[in-house]
């Protein structure tokens, strides 16, 4: 009896690790990738330290800025982002994360926000990107998602990288 139930416990603690693993990191990937934007924004400019302004709908501007400049592996950033909207509308549910712009590398998703940005508030989001084994310019991309007005919105802007050994 008991040499049956120690076999039976470590895979049951498996079991339950395996599923609750699965649960987590499933959780982000729903609402990143199953969820297709209304609205797909694709900034032209690289984010720099002085702000990059993106105008998105009549009326709503996006500014974006990073410290430092140009982002480093394994070392954290920061992005600055306020909102400058006509309307007193709040950008809801928002979701940041970097990933590679030209190769599968993951989604990094920063923190620094709860569950809605108000207008004319700024919010600094904290990141890391990890070593990038393959390229030594390797181009992050930064995407946003919220939803405004009812629509999902999604932003991307690529991020400079210093460049380092491969």
């Amino acid at each position: 009896m008991f040499k049956a139930l120690r076999l039976i416990i470590p895979f049951l603690l498996l079991l339950t690790i395996s599923i609750a693993g699965y649960v987590i990191t499933s959780d982000h990937s729903k609402s990143t990738e199953a969820s297709q934007p209304d609205l797909s924004y694709e900034s032209d400019c690289f984010i720099r330290a002085s702000s990059c302004t993106l105008n998105l709908l009549d009326g709503l501007d996006v500014h974006l800025g990073i410290n430092p400049a140009a982002i480093e592996p394994l070392e954290r950033f920061q992005i600055t982002l306020s909102i400058v909207s006509n309307e007193p509308d709040a950008l809801e549910d928002p979701l940041a994360w970097v990933e590679g712009r030209d190769m599968e590398m993951g989604q990094h998703f920063m923190s620094g926000f709860g569950n809605k940005i108000d207008p004319k508030t700024e919010v600094v989001l904290t990141g890391m990107v990890p070593i990038c084994t393959v390229d030594a310019n390797m181009v992050w991309r930064f995407v946003l998602d919220f939803r405004y007005q009812g629509k999902l919105i999604r932003v991307h802007s690529d991020l400079r990288m210093l460049q380092h050994k491969v």
